[in-house]
């Protein structure tokens, strides 16, 4: 039976525009992110399955915008105030934040303030946010 064999090949971290590649299903996305003037109200939610470049997007967008990156799980009301000050913000995998009321305050807040002060926010997810919070349910039980 013959063996795979590894090879100690370097990791190299891809996160900047010159290594994402732009294909038919992306380059809407881009584009979008490319003119955050046009997101309505400074908002943009960025939907795709894991695996499907959203991060990679996302940080693209906070490097050239000069946006603060926080996961949703680490979204706390306390910290609002400071990142809507920064102009800029990536909320990553929204569906964390379902179920969890301080977290969602803190995010309704983020959006409003955000917008308040002509800032722009970024929001990550897999799914639509009708549907962000129901994967444990949607595996005990079909919709």
């Amino acid at each position: 039976m013959t063996r795979q064999l590894p090879l100690p090949l370097p990791v190299r971290v891809a996160e900047g525009r010159e290594d994402f590649f732009v294909a038919p299903a992306n380059a809407l996305a881009l584009s979008l992110l490319d003119a955050p003037e046009t997101w309505a109200q400074g908002r943009m939610l960025l939907l795709g399955p894991e695996g499907a470049g959203k991060s990679h997007l996302a940080a693209i967008w906070a490097s050239e915008r000069g946006a603060v990156i926080r996961a949703a799980a680490d979204l706390r009301p306390e910290t609002v105030a400071d990142l809507a000050a920064t102009g800029a913000v990536v909320i990553e995998d929204a569906q964390h934040l379902a179920g969890r009321a301080a977290s969602e305050q803190a995010l309704f807040h983020l959006l409003n303030l955000t917008a308040a002060e002509g800032g722009r926010c970024l929001i990550t997810a897999p799914h639509a946010a009708a549907r962000l919070g129901r994967g444990a349910a949607r595996s005990e039980k079909p919709p």
